[in-house]
């Protein structure tokens, strides 16, 4: 346990997660429809997120997932479901997983070196929706808060279960 090294990866292209593609009318334009694929049991039983085929009157569709903050508005009824057409259209990558139907459970998809294979996600959500307010800076003075912090515990008092 001592010699063990932490490998870092490459960091990729500096940029938010997240790319909105406006609002759902004007991505699906003029006598395009937002249809609902898991309506009862999302918004009636409110047992898992809105997904809709945003459909394109030449009848090219994709699918998109409404976001946790649009379900609350949704099942509170603070957002009509007539309001999904003013929505952002918000593109970001995810995790793929797959239906193991011995299991009946979903099931992360690795790559060849056990890394979770990621796809392409298109989710309903507020405009200016970003993520790169949450990402975090460690500071000189956060690593002396930690060092001093160690310094501080007893370690004998510890019980290990």
């Amino acid at each position: 346990m001592e010699n063990e090294v932490l490998v870092f990866q490459q960091a990729s292209e500096k940029k938010s997660t997240l790319k909105s593609f406006g609002t759902v009318a004007n991505v699906i334009g003029v006598n395009g429809e937002v249809v609902p694929t898991n309506s009862t049991r999302a918004l009636e039983e409110q047992a898992c997120n809105l997904k809709v085929e945003l459909t394109k009157a030449d009848g090219t569709f994709l699918v998109a997932t409404c976001s946790k903050n649009v379900m609350k508005d949704l099942w509170a009824k603070t957002l009509n479901y007539e309001d999904l057409k003013t929505l952002d259209v918000i593109e970001t990558f995810g995790d793929k997983s797959v239906l193991n139907t011995e299991t009946n459970l979903y099931e992360k998809v690795l790559d060849e070196t056990g890394n979770p294979v990621k796809e392409r996600i298109f989710t309903l959500g507020y405009s200016g929706t970003d993520a790169s307010v949450l990402t975090l800076k460690v500071t000189a003075e956060d690593i002396a808060k930690a060092e001093s912090a160690k310094r501080t515990v007893n370690w004998e008092n510890l019980i290990a279960l």
